[in-house]
């Protein structure tokens, strides 16, 4: 059934991505304060899905990464980073790259 193996893959992604979290903030001074949220996008639209959850919840600060693609990979595929900076009128943004 695919849904069954849909659903087992997801789990053993979350699964997986909460131990690499969870070892990289054991190794970060202050981290027991910092929230972390898996969730499933239903969106299949990154950008909107991270806008949609950060306005439901209570967060001071969205942090994203930027790669820094060029003009024409942005315009074609666009930017997951721009399209949370040009939404986002309630939260901070902090872009690390």
């Amino acid at each position: 059934n695919q849904a069954l193996v849909d659903s087992s893959f997801r789990e053993a992604l979350r699964e997986a991505a909460n131990r690499s979290f969870e070892k990289l903030f054991a190794s970060i001074p202050g981290a027991e304060r910092i929230r972390l949220e898996l969730i499933d996008n239903h969106y299949h639209n990154p950008g909107i899905h991270i806008h949609e959850f950060a306005k439901k919840g209570e967060f001071d600060l969205i942090l994203m990464g930027a790669q820094g693609h060029s003009m024409i990979k942005s315009m074609l595929f666009g930017s997951v980073t721009e399209a949370i900076v040009d939404k986002n009128e309630d939260q901070l943004v902090l872009i690390l790259r």
